[in-house]
């Protein structure tokens, strides 16, 4: 845990693979959706709406949870 690092900007969708994407992998990845299935896939959330619980966010393999920390807002889509 590091209060010192945070991030500024928006995101919508984020996803951790188990290997490196080729950039055309990446462009194919980044507008489209994922199951939660996919090979290789480690985890995926997308922040396309608020929340139930900010605490205990599931992603979409079910095998992690995650919870928004700090200063955050939700812009509309």
């Amino acid at each position: 845990w590091y209060p010192t690092r945070c991030m500024t900007g928006y995101m919508k969708k984020f996803r951790i693979w188990n290997a490196a994407k080729t950039q055309d992998q990446i462009k194919a990845l980044m507008n489209g959706d994922v199951t939660g299935t996919e090979a290789g896939l480690l985890c995926a959330w997308d922040f396309l709406k608020v929340p139930a619980d900010p605490s205990n966010i599931p992603d979409k393999t079910g095998r992690f949870t995650a919870k928004i920390q700090g200063s955050h807002k939700w812009m509309p889509l």
